[in-house]
Order: C-alpha cells, then sequence, then structure tokens
C-alpha cells in the first residue's frame, strides 16, 4: 500500500512539472527568432488535434489514477495491487500523451516574408528565407525539411493547418527546383 502511495505522488509530481514547463513555454516569446516581426501567417494544427490529445491525455490519466489506486481495481478486488510492469506502462503511456498534447497545443510555424519560424514545447528553430538551400519531404517522418547552408534543419508537419499557403510562399521565395519536388512528394503522400 505505501509503494502505490509513493507512485502515486511520484505522477502528481511528475505532471506538476510538465504543466509548469507546459505554462512557462506558452508564455515565451516567439518574436526573437523572426527579424521583423511581419507576420503573414502562423500555421498550427487544428482544433479536432487539440481537443483529440487532450481527450487522449484525460483518458490516459484516468485510467493512470485506477491502475495506481488499488481501491478501484474492480476486476481483481480492492487492495490488491496491479503489477509492477503495468502500473509503470500507464505511467510512461501518460507522459507520452502529456508529450502529444504540449506539442498539439504549442506547435506553430511562423510566416513572414523574411523567415520561417518553427515554435513549440519541445524545440524552437528558424531560418531566414535566403538561407534555405533545399525543402525536402521525408518519407519516413512524413514532414516538409527546410534545410540551410550550414546544415540546420526545420521540419514542418503537413497535418498543420495553412500548408496550402506555405506552399504558394515557399514557391515564390525560392527557385523551384529547390522545393517543388518536395510539394510533389507531399501531394503524392497525402493522395492530392
Amino acid at each position: 500500500m505505501g509503494f502505490d502511495i509513493q507512485l502515486f505522488i511520484v505522477a502528481g509530481v511528475i505532471s506538476t512539472l510538465v504543466s509548469g514547463w507546459l505554462l512557462r513555454t506558452a508564455e515565451r516569446a516567439p518574436r526573437a527568432l523572426i527579424p521583423g516581426n511581419h507576420r503573414l501567417a502562423i500555421l498550427q494544427y487544428g482544433a479536432v488535434v487539440r481537443w483529440s490529445c487532450l481527450g487522449l491525455a484525460g483518458i490516459l490519466a484516468a485510467l493512470t489514477a485506477v491502475v495506481l489506486t488499488p481501491a478501484l481495481h474492480p476486476l481483481i478486488g480492492a487492495g490488491e495491487a496491479l503489477p509492477m510492469p503495468l502500473r509503470f506502462a500507464s505511467l510512461v503511456l501518460l507522459l507520452a500523451a502529456l508529450a502529444l498534447l504540449a506539442e498539439a497545443r504549442t506547435r506553430r510555424v511562423i510566416l513572414t516574408s523574411d523567415a520561417i519560424a518553427s515554435l513549440g514545447a519541445f524545440s524552437r528553430s528558424a531560418l531566414r528565407w535566403d538561407e534555405v538551400v533545399a525543402v525536402r519531404f521525408n518519407p519516413y517522418l512524413r514532414m516538409l525539411v527546410f534545410h540551410s547552408r550550414d546544415g540546420r534543419r526545420l521540419t514542418v508537419n503537413p497535418s498543420l493547418s495553412g500548408l496550402a499557403f506555405l506552399e504558394t510562399l515557399t514557391l515564390s521565395k525560392l527557385p523551384a527546383a529547390r522545393c517543388a519536388p518536395a510539394f510533389r512528394a507531399l501531394h503524392q503522400y497525402r493522395g492530392l
């Protein structure tokens, strides 16, 4: 019984730390990455994706509470602890769902006339359009990857809203030979 309480306290502490980190990340101003701050568009995940991630995290939080609290185990009898691997797996799944939720809620791709920036809970990067030497579609990651001269990369998930505007802007900023094949590959992947 004492170990279950400790595990539940650890889950609470981890959830509190992740929530605080998400709040601090959301409060950071992305303007520092983009010179001039003349935004043309902001690409983000749609409401369906964001709410689905929130629902998944909620369901896994409830499942984790049931798994970690012996009094809530109706099938095996109250007071009996579930096996440690199952308890550990529920915590890992909850943390993965929270990471997915963080990505869905914070990821923004900001397009300006001078640069493209990708900002999220786990990464942030920016490239000026004149630094981009190639755009490729990575079939394994299923993402558009913008490559710079100095080896930096910026990835864009095709599930973000405003992808048509990104394609139009990219084709206007870069020679077609550098980016058109990537968008053709993306359209083939999406079945368009």
